[in-house]
């Protein structure tokens, strides 16, 4: 297990943040003799949306390539979960106009950008945090960062200690 209670301790954030307490949940796979019983997997990064392409795939259906354009698929997990596989995705992004922690007065557009890695030792999963104010777009403003955190999940899941200072910019 994660060791995460039913609050979401010791993960930092709560339902909706960027923070993992927001959104760090277990992922589960059953599908009678289709999907093997009794595997785990913990070094990939998968979001919500990369269900649909991989759903897509083990009924045999093809989306075509307009279709779930953010979407991956992993289905060769699912099938072949003892197999060794490469990272599905480099990258993951999570976006939300929740306030921040302790700033409950303004919304902010707030980014969660993973970068996962193999390494000797094992997976490393890096995340930096930006927000900008929510009446601001990246798209007008795109240096428009207000903040930013950055933090290695494999050897901080709780997001307690920060590796670059807060920037505010």
């Amino acid at each position: 297990g994660q060791g995460v209670a039913k609050n979401g301790a010791p993960l930092r954030g709560k339902k909706r943040m960027v923070y993992e307490g927001g959104h760090r949940v277990p992922f589960f796979v059953r599908w009678g003799a289709r999907v093997a019983n009794g595997h785990t997997i913990e070094d990939q990064v998968i979001g919500l949306h990369d269900v649909y392409r991989t759903v897509a795939s083990l009924v045999g259906a093809d989306p075509g390539p307009d279709q779930g354009r953010d979407s991956y698929d992993y289905s060769a997990l699912c099938l072949h979960p003892a197999a060794p596989h490469p990272l599905v995705r480099e990258h993951l992004f999570v976006q939300t106009t929740l306030p921040v922690e302790g700033q409950f007065d303004r919304r902010f557009w707030t980014w969660a950008a993973y970068a996962p890695e193999r390494t000797s030792s094992g997976m490393s999963v890096w995340k930096a945090i930006v927000r900008n104010a929510a009446d601001d777009t990246f798209e007008a403003r795109p240096n428009g960062a207000k903040a930013m955190e950055l933090f290695e999940l494999s050897r901080d899941p709780s997001e307690a200690h920060q590796l670059l200072s807060l920037i505010h910019i």
